[in-house]
């Protein structure tokens, strides 16, 4: 399964490195917070369990 396929919280640590690019893509301009594990993103679809920062 690729990164692409997966939600940042399921992201394994060589996936950073990875897919950096796309990461960063991710990551920029956030909206959103995972409830589980506080990762960032800037749509729902990357995170587990989002909430609207």
């Amino acid at each position: 399964m690729a990164a692409k396929d997966k939600t940042l919280c399921k992201w394994k640590p060589q996936q950073y490195v990875k897919e950096l690019e796309l990461l960063k893509s991710i990551v920029a301009k956030p909206a959103y917070v995972c409830h589980d594990c506080g990762r960032a993103a800037n749509q729902k679809k990357w995170l587990c369990k989002p909430e609207k920062l």
